[in-house]
């Protein structure tokens, strides 16, 4: 009814502009005799139809034109859409397609009307593509599929696309229009996704912790499943509360609300990443430790919209560090009150560890710098080239080793004497040097003054022998008096064989006991004197 109205319209206008081209062409003519006048009306009629005819062809012509162009654009929307169009007959054999499409089968397009669709399927997606057809042809509606993966011909085994299907079947039945949409990256993301959130739940179920965000634009929470899960042994459940940050400084404990609090809101000030510890207790009173660590979001306007973090128990965590900073106390407390150096040397031969003694007697040093000090520094330069040798040997074969040598107290010159061992352990797949030192000084000075003895002779031509062993003496145990006597007679008066005193030897002299601080124990086994007694004995002034 409306194209026949719009049809008549469409005439009765062309009329019009016929009829006023007519009377401007009449005008011009020369006026005619009266009884031309039906003559003229018939006339008149013929050109009017005539303009209409011309005119209503070159409407057509432009119409024609236009839908060419129209049809032209469709093809190029059609050949070049990121979609695959295709059109199949019910049992899936191909009727026309465009590239899209025949790019997603991997053939020339020339090559593909009259094969079968459901000879790209692969075979574990064929029952449901079947399936799928079947139920299109049977019914007017249009339905789709999304798990269809598709053969590439001549491509690398395996290749594969993964591919949605919306489809219709034509009134008549004969036909089905498909779309084919490449959806393989979105399957492939999809299963990241799948596996990152199995990883992220296994990892939050096996640490206790969950994710939480901080919407700072409407001051709005969101707490994840597994957190609520978490805190509910607390009181705390989404059924009767709402995520909140006032509700978190509730849940704590209360002299770690404020300093929380502080915290947080510094973090937000700066617009920077925080990390907070607190204590939580459960319903029966125990106190627990949690982690707390946020970080910012830049929204579009690059300003900080939100916060997004996560919160761990630490409980057992906190447990362990105090137990492990006991027990290194108590390791610590023990190897200091080693009477004598403990060590440990890395493999460029600097300290790793350290005990007191090491420390303030040996190095002299602060701790601070004692991770730079060398250890070789500490040892008698005539010592070093052994002792290099022997660390060297242990570090290398694995095998204990010992070494005896002087070693210099705060630098030197004053040294002592140490029997040092050492034991290669392999740390973080890096070798050190674990050991520990015994004074044997006094040994040393007994070994020398035996050493002197042994072969020292009596018939010495350049020195008397007891001369020779006092000014050993002397110089061995750094002794600025020394005095060698024998009894005589009844054995209460004793005469010098040797008298060294501040860097000479003194005249020999005979002395009553009675007069000197001897008197008292002669004859007694065992002597003691107090210190600097020295000056109580009789001189040869």
């Amino acid at each position: 009814m409306n194209k026949k109205r719009a049809r008549n319209e469409d005439f009765s206008e062309w009329r019009s502009k016929a009829e006023e081209l007519i009377q401007k062409k009449l005008l011009k003519d020369e006026k005619l005799p009266p009884d031309a006048a039906e003559t003229i009306r018939m006339a008149h009629e013929l050109a009017v139809h005539q303009v209409e005819l011309e005119m209503q062809y070159e409407e057509l012509v432009r119409s024609r034109n236009e839908l060419e162009k129209s049809l032209q654009r469709y093809g190029d929307l059609y050949e070049f859409a990121p979609l695959g169009y295709m059109t199949i007959s019910p049992d899936s054999s191909i009727i026309r397609l465009n590239l899209t499409a025949a790019n997603l089968l991997g053939l020339e397009r020339s090559l593909i009307p009259g094969k079968k669709l459901s000879d790209f399927v692969l075979d574990q997606d064929l029952a449901t593509f079947i399936s799928f057809l079947e139920k299109t042809c049977n019914s007017n509606i249009s339905r789709y599929c999304e798990v269809v993966r598709l053969k590439k011909t001549g491509s690398t085994e395996g290749d594969t696309v993964t591919v949605s299907i919306d489809a219709v079947i034509d009134d008549e039945g004969t036909e089905c229009d498909i779309i084919l949409s490449d959806i393989s990256r979105l399957k492939e993301i999809e299963n990241s996704m799948l596996v990152t959130n199995e990883r992220m739940k296994f990892i939050m179920d096996s640490t206790r912790s969950g994710f939480w965000e901080w919407d700072l634009q409407n001051n709005s929470n969101t707490w994840s499943d597994e957190l609520w899960q978490m805190i509910d042994e607390y009181g705390l459940n989404p059924m009767k509360h709402n995520a909140s940050f006032e509700l978190w400084k509730q849940f704590l404990v209360p002299e770690d609300r404020e300093k929380t609090e502080l915290a947080v809101l510094d973090a937000l000030k700066k617009e920077e990443d925080f990390s907070v510890e607190c204590r939580v207790r459960d319903r029966s009173g125990q106190l627990h430790w949690f982690l707390s660590k946020g970080t910012p979001v830049k929204g579009r306007s690059n300003k900080i919209e939100r916060y997004v973090g996560i919160l761990i128990e630490i409980t057992d965590l906190k447990n362990a560090r105090e137990s492990s900073n006991k027990a290194e106390a108590l390791n610590k407390t023990i190897i200091d009150s080693i009477p004598g150096p403990f060590y440990i040397i890395d493999e460029n031969g600097n300290y790793a560890g350290w005990n007191a003694f090491d420390r303030e007697i040996i190095a002299g040093k602060p701790e601070s710098e004692m991770s730079s000090t060398r250890v070789i520094e500490t040892v008698h330069p005539d010592d070093r080239a052994l002792v290099e040798e022997t660390i060297a040997t242990v570090m290398k074969s694995g095998i204990d080793g010992t070494v005896e040598g002087r070693i210099l107290l705060r630098g030197g010159p004053e040294f002592r004497w140490f029997s040092m061992s050492g034991r290669r352990v392999i740390i973080d797949g890096h070798p050190l040097l674990v050991g520990i030192g015994t004074d044997i000084t006094e040994r040393k000075k007994i070994e020398n003054v035996q050493y002197f003895l042994s072969y020292t002779s009596y018939a010495s031509k350049e020195e008397p022998f007891f001369n020779a062993l006092a000014r050993f003496l002397a110089e061995t145990l750094s002794m600025d008096f020394v005095c060698i006597d024998i009894l005589e007679g009844d054995g209460l008066s004793a005469r010098t064989l040797a008298v060294w005193c501040d860097g000479h030897f003194e005249d020999n002299i005979v002395y009553t006991l009675d007069d000197t601080p001897c008197g008292a124990v002669v004859r007694e086994d065992i002597c003691c004197f107090p210190a600097n007694v020295c000056q109580f004995f009789p001189r040869n002034t």
